[in-house]
């Protein structure tokens, strides 16, 4: 009896004991990661109404919508990091778009913004990026790339005293012959860019990029997930393989150098943007291979209103037609004619906006006009 007493003594004492551990580890805070507390969580909602004619007859007369949600943050001192989900139809790299349709179904999600960044300790002027980024390149616009593409790969940058200067190698299609990588599609950029103070209120901006591909020319033309060829407008050879099938090849290797130029007016009373922008081909053998793009935008004015026109010319084989603007004379290369968007601030952190684009795409021999009109929302 008295070495069960003894057992059951030594027992409890071990629980009490356990009990009290417990309980003063739940009244102490727990530890947080101090990149938690950096962590930043940004992201936007838009709805739009979209309508496409061509030649006059209805192509298209939908609703979309686009959510996208990232997070963002500091690794350390001297490295930071993001990443971004977004929605889409597809894994197109030019639109986040989802179509309302299907009866209401569930949509798919895609990645896209993943990275980090590092900035040397001892020369802060650099910033080196890896993984799926933002456009890092200034002033270029949907003439070349659209909003919505975010490239792959590793940019370097250097910036000081209003001068920057960048690098980048990009990943743009893998396994194009065979498993030899040296026949991969890649892209080298390369970019300078700067401005002067004219005066107190007015500064004039410019510069000049490099867009080099590798192995385009008689690689085979990317497809959607539904098949269809992705020239967008670029110059292509179609060849009739063995089998009998056909296999649509780019005709052209594509070089692009894109210059750049803005005048920056900050009036009190109407602030507004003068731009420019030219980009040349220098590898197409093609008549089509320069294009051009010109334009005003303001400010927020008279009761939080914005205004943008531009009109552009862009020939079939000026830049990779894949990765050009979506918007624009139903996407791609091969377009011309007139832009005209307004945003207006309804209320904090809400946008209303209209675009209409009047288009005229050689490519497709049509007239392509689009209007467009969005509510969006930040948080």
């Amino acid at each position: 009896m008295k070495r069960l007493r003894a057992v059951v003594i030594a027992l409890t004492i071990t629980v009490l004991s356990g009990v009290s551990v417990i309980a003063v580890e739940s009244d102490a805070q727990p530890a947080v990661p101090e990149w938690v507390t950096k962590m930043n969580i940004k992201g936007d909602i838009r709805a739009r109404f979209e309508r496409v004619e061509v030649d006059g007859d209805t192509s298209k007369s939908r609703f979309r919508g686009r959510v996208r949600i990232g997070a963002y943050g500091d690794v350390n001192e001297q490295m930071d990091w993001g990443f971004r989900l977004a929605s889409g139809s597809d894994e197109s790299p030019t639109s986040s778009n989802q179509s309302l349709d299907d009866f209401g179904s569930k949509r798919k999600v895609w990645m896209d913004l993943g990275y980090f960044g590092w900035r040397p300790a001892e020369l802060q002027e650099m910033y080196l990026v890896i993984g799926k980024i933002k456009k890092p390149w200034e002033d270029v616009s949907s003439l070349v790339w659209d909003g919505d593409f975010n490239p792959e790969g590793v940019n370097a940058r250097y910036r000081k005293n209003g001068i920057t200067v960048q690098a980048g190698q990009y990943v743009m299609k893998e396994n194009v012959t065979g498993d030899d990588p040296s026949k991969d599609i890649g892209m080298t950029a390369v970019q300078l860019h700067g401005g002067i103070e004219v005066s107190e209120d007015i500064r004039l901006l410019g510069g000049v990029a490099g867009f080099i591909y590798q192995n385009v020319k008689g690689s085979e033309v990317a497809k959607s997930d539904s098949g269809k060829t992705l020239s967008n407008g670029n110059t292509t050879v179609d060849v009739e393989n063995d089998d009998g099938t056909v296999t649509t090849l780019w005709e052209n290797d594509y070089e692009e150098i894109d210059a750049t130029i803005v005048l920056d007016i900050k009036r009190r009373s109407v602030p507004v943007k003068f731009y420019g922008e030219y980009v040349l081909n220098i590898a197409a053998d093609s008549d089509e291979d320069d294009g051009w793009r010109a334009g005003f935008k303001t400010a927020y004015f008279s009761k939080n209103l914005s205004l943008d026109y531009s009109y552009r010319d862009l020939g079939r084989d000026a830049v990779l037609g894949v990765l050009a603007d979506s918007d624009f004379g139903g996407g791609g290369a091969g377009s011309k004619g007139h832009s005209i968007k307004a945003k207006y601030k309804a209320l904090e952190n809400c946008t209303l906006g209209a675009t209409l684009h009047l288009a005229d795409n050689s490519a497709k021999d049509a007239d392509v006009d689009t209007v467009q009109i969005d509510i969006i929302v930040k948080f």
